[in-house]
């Protein structure tokens, strides 16, 4: 997909343009009124510089974050209600959470009583740090510190294997015949090519069994090492849970794949007795051959991912925003 259409997708929208979005609207919440001399006169007729900076605050992210989850739900009604209703509300928290984020970073920044430019450069400069600079170190890290084998070296393993076990044809299928006895012919050896080869792929896939349980290991292992590390940077946390939440992160490929691991036994199971016999297949043998059905991956896991998510915006949120308020208690005017 990304071949075809590039990287500008919605969640690149959302994790990297929405936070510039989001301090563009309010580097300046209360900077400008202070270096326009107006503050005092604002004041006056307001009840304080705290319920002012919220009130400002709460318009310009209201608007912003409005457009995102009218432009969510929209998307959820054109797509017809792909995903359900429970991943909608998920992703629809998920934005306004992240979102919420760097409009409390803003008033925290506002709160510093710093020009309205140096307040951008020094929002930009946290936008490239926990957007950019935490993410990709915090990856780099944990890739370092959990190398997955090499995919070449996968591929280069199992055909090595299958090489070997093909040299070997008939030794390997007397061994299979050996641990499947209820497959073995009755009277002769028999020596198709179909049985060969069924052997040489159940050789192969024993003898490279090590290489893809250390490979699947240390995936295993980067995500539990991620799943820790997202509290870092609201913009990791974010990307997870946008991933989890949307069907595309690791837990629900993982869930897909041990599907079809339970498929591929069942159709072995139903097929191979037949291939070692040399019965024919007929229509009503077939309509009995098992049929993949994907299950979902159950609500609860779901719920658990994005909650983990939220919490891990929320944290950092309600602590920026709790600094922004006692700042905005001891007001600098001028």
């Amino acid at each position: 997909m990304h071949l075809a259409t590039g990287t500008l997708d919605l969640s690149f929208v959302l994790l990297y343009l929405l936070p510039l979005f989001a301090l563009a609207f309010s580097f300046d919440l209360v900077s400008r009124e202070r270096e326009d001399g107006t503050l005092r006169l604002v004041l006056v007729q307001a009840t304080g510089l705290r319920g002012w900076a919220l009130r400002r605050l709460a318009v310009r992210a209201g608007v912003l974050l409005g457009l995102c989850v009218l432009a969510g739900v929209a998307g959820h009604a054109l797509t017809g209600g792909a995903g359900g209703l429970g991943r909608l509300v998920g992703w629809l928290a998920l934005v306004v959470g992240y979102g919420a984020f760097w409009f409390a970073l803003a008033l925290a920044v506002n709160a510093r009583a710093l020009s309205s430019a140096t307040n951008a450069l020094v929002l930009v400069g946290a936008w490239l740090v926990l957007v950019v600079v935490v993410p990709a170190a915090v990856q780099l890290g944990v890739s370092g510190l959990y190398p997955v084998p090499s995919r070449v070296a996968l591929v280069g393993a199992t055909r090595e294997a299958s090489l070997e076990a093909q040299r070997r044809g008939s030794e390997v299928l007397s061994a299979y015949f050996q641990d499947h006895p209820e497959l073995a012919p009755k009277g002769t050896q028999v020596e198709g090519y179909w049985p060969t080869a069924l052997a040489v792929q159940d050789e192969a896939a024993r003898a490279t069994a090590p290489v893809v349980a250390a490979f699947q290991s240390q995936l295993e292992r980067q995500q539990a090492a991620l799943g820790v590390l997202r509290f870092l940077s609201p913009a990791l946390a974010f990307q997870q849970a946008l991933q989890d939440v949307a069907g595309t992160g690791g837990l629900r490929h993982a869930h897909f794949l041990l599907q079809v691991d339970r498929f591929h036994a069942a159709w072995r199971d139903a097929l191979l007795p037949r291939v070692f016999s040399g019965d024919t297949l007929g229509a009503a043998d077939h309509a009995r051959l098992p049929r993949f059905t994907y299950v979902e991956q159950p609500g609860a896991d779901v719920v658990h991912q994005v909650a983990l998510g939220f919490l891990a915006l929320a944290l950092p949120t309600l602590l920026v925003l709790g600094l922004g308020l006692t700042w905005l208690g001891r007001p600098r005017l001028s």
